[in-house]
C-alpha cells in the first residue's frame, strides 16, 4: 500500500494498514514527516467534545491511532 502524505491522517492509515499485514510505503513531499499536521503545534481541534460519549470515543480513537502512527514512524527512522 502506498500512502501519499505523512501527516496525521496518512501515518494513521499507514499504521493501521501495517497492523493488518499490509506492506506499506508512506511518502511525504516535505523534508520531514508530518505534513500540515507538523504545523499544528500539537493541538487537536475537538470542539464540542464535552460530554457526548460518541465524540469522546472518536477523540480517544484518534489519539490511539496517532500514537500508533508515531511508533511506526520511529521504527522506520531508527
Amino acid at each position: 500500500m502506498i500512502v501519499v502524505g505523512a501527516g496525521g491522517a496518512g501515518l494513521s492509515a499507514a499504521a493501521t494498514a501495517a497492523e493488518n499485514g499490509a506492506s506499506v510505503l508512506a511518502i511525504e513531499k516535505q523534508g520531514i514527516p508530518g505534513g500540515t499536521t507538523s504545523l499544528s503545534g500539537g493541538v487537536m481541534q475537538a470542539a464540542g467534545a464535552g460530554s457526548d460519549p460518541t465524540t469522546q470515543a472518536q477523540v480517544r480513537q484518534y489519539l490511539e491511532l496517532s500514537t500508533k502512527a508515531a511508533k511506526l514512524l520511529n521504527r522506520f527512522l531508527a
